[in-house]
This record gives structure tokens, sequence and C-alpha cells, in this order.
């Protein structure tokens, strides 16, 4: 999966946590791997 790929990705497969010495700002993770996020159809906006 290139960087410009663009998937969507259910609420319920992504974490967000505060990021660590900075409360204002957070990091979104998606639980799903690599080949799972390749998998999924390209986000059409």
């Amino acid at each position: 999966m290139g960087p410009d790929k663009k998937v969507v990705v259910a609420l319920a497969d992504v974490t967000v946590a505060a990021e660590p010495g900075d409360p204002d700002d957070h990091i979104v993770r998606a639980k799903l791997t690599k080949a799972q996020l390749s998998a999924l159809p390209d986000w059409k906006g």
C-alpha cells in the first residue's frame, strides 16, 4: 500500500490517545495490519 492510498477504516478498528507531552494533540492508530489495510477498497471522496 502506497503512502497516498486512502481507505475507509471503521471507528472500531482505530484507537485514539493523547499525544505524550501535548494533551491538545492526539495519535490515531489503526488496529489493522498492512495487509488488512491494503485489502480495503479505495476511498472515493
